[in-house]
């Protein structure tokens, strides 16, 4: 199986969403490390695993947040401190680190990169703060 993946990892298809998609890169990393960590039994009702993968890495895209679009002036992004526009309190501390260095990165694989947190815990860690935000505002 992980020849397989690997195939599909390097193919033109998957090439083609990353670069159209938003954080395609991520999403990519996201759902080939999801399907690395499942036994075989996950893949057998699976009848094209090329599009499967596809699919997957086009509808996590579609749900990233990108957060420099918060505050517009004259339909340009404006870089803000967050913490004065928004009641942070509602965050925890790792939260909020998270938060604002994904702001200045702009990636989960570079938030990773530079503190060794695991992509995937970057990327739990913005789900969470993207609903208690969701709730707040």
């Amino acid at each position: 199986m992980n020849k397989e993946l690997l195939d599909i990892y390097n193919s033109t298809e998957v090439a083609a969403v990353v670069t159209r998609c938003f954080n395609g890169e991520d999403c990519k990393q996201d759902v080939f490390t999801e399907l690395l960590t499942k036994d075989e039994s996950y893949f057998e009702n699976i009848k094209d695993l090329k599009s499967y993968v596809v699919k997957s890495i086009f509808n996590k895209s579609k749900k990233q947040v990108t957060y420099e679009d918060i505050d517009k002036c004259d339909g340009k992004a404006v870089n803000f401190d967050f913490k004065t526009k928004i009641d942070t309190k509602c965050l925890t501390w790792f939260e909020s680190e998270i938060l604002e260095l994904y702001l200045h990165f702009g990636s989960y694989g570079k938030v990773s990169n530079y503190t060794t947190i695991p992509k995937s815990t970057i990327f739990n860690t913005m789900t969470r703060i993207r609903n208690k935000l969701k709730h707040y505002l």
